[in-house]
């Protein structure tokens, strides 16, 4: 742990109170202090990233979760789901994000897609998906609900499968439905794992790097520039060494408060 884990964590809080750049080393690191991080948040490429990052992360985790929900239910009350049909959808998972993200980039391909020749079939020019700033963003997107929706309705279908049947019985021979079963018996009892697969991919979503970057690289003109694209391209493309670290644990800061607010309703709620 502390080779992997504390020594980098260190070093990289050190390094953000620096100015280096490793193509000067013979420079040496001046000492700015805060400066790195005063000069963050005024930084548009770094508030445009958090901006893009914001958007993103939201638009994934609730319809991620909201269509897991929708799948767990489906596997949970459909009790003639076939074994093959539970192997299949969690496929996308078993896939690493660089090979999900070369498959993608071919089926959105212009000419040769099969997401071109869907459009051809009903007449329609296929869209730029990749090239066009109004459509990159909802295309990262898709992958990333591709890939990732399999493991919350993974997750949210062990929980409702460890709601206990009495209770669910008593409330059926009370008179409940079958939606008012589920919406008012089922999911409050589901309140911790849904909090767990929110955090989970909350925290995911915000540290994308691979897919993106093999799907556009950060563009069009910046519109799918999330933070980890900025601080590899900081880092390793502009060699700004504070800056980039200065933009983690700015990113860190955002992910421990998300995670805080996150636990804390659902003890108030608790």
């Amino acid at each position: 742990m502390g080779v992997v884990a504390l020594f980098p964590l260190g070093y990289s809080f050190f390094l953000s109170l620096n100015r280096w750049n490793p193509l000067r080393a013979f420079k040496g690191m001046e000492f700015v202090g805060l400066e790195n991080y005063l000069a963050s948040l005024k930084d548009a490429a770094f508030l445009n990233s958090l901006e893009v990052t914001l958007k993103f992360v939201f638009l994934v985790v609730f319809l991620e979760f909201f269509l897991g929900l929708l799948l767990a239910a489906l596997l949970y009350y459909c009790s003639g789901a076939t074994e093959i049909f539970r192997s299949v959808y969690l496929l996308p998972v078993s896939v690493t994000p660089v090979v999900a993200a070369l498959a993608w980039r071919w089926m959105y391909h212009p000419r040769a897609g099969i997401v071109s020749f869907l459009f051809s079939l009903v007449g329609l020019e296929p869209p730029l998906f990749l090239s066009d700033p109004d459509l990159s963003l909802v295309a990262v997107i898709l992958v990333d609900v591709w890939k990732h929706t399999p493991f919350v309705a993974l997750v949210l279908l062990a929980g409702l499968l460890g709601v206990p049947q009495s209770t669910c019985e008593a409330a059926r021979v009370d008179g409940a439905s079958e939606s008012q079963l589920f919406f008012h018996i089922i999911l409050p009892q589901l309140r911790p794992v849904i909090v767990v697969v929110l955090l989970i991919r909350t925290m995911d979503a915000f540290k994308t790097f691979d897919s993106v970057w093999m799907l556009t690289q950060g563009g069009p003109a910046e519109t799918t520039n999330l933070l980890g694209i900025l601080i590899y391209k900081t880092a390793f493309q502009f060699f700004e060494m504070g800056r980039a670290a200065s933009y983690s644990w700015l990113m860190l800061g955002i992910i421990g408060s998300i995670a805080l607010f996150y636990l804390k309703i659902s003890n108030r709620r608790e």
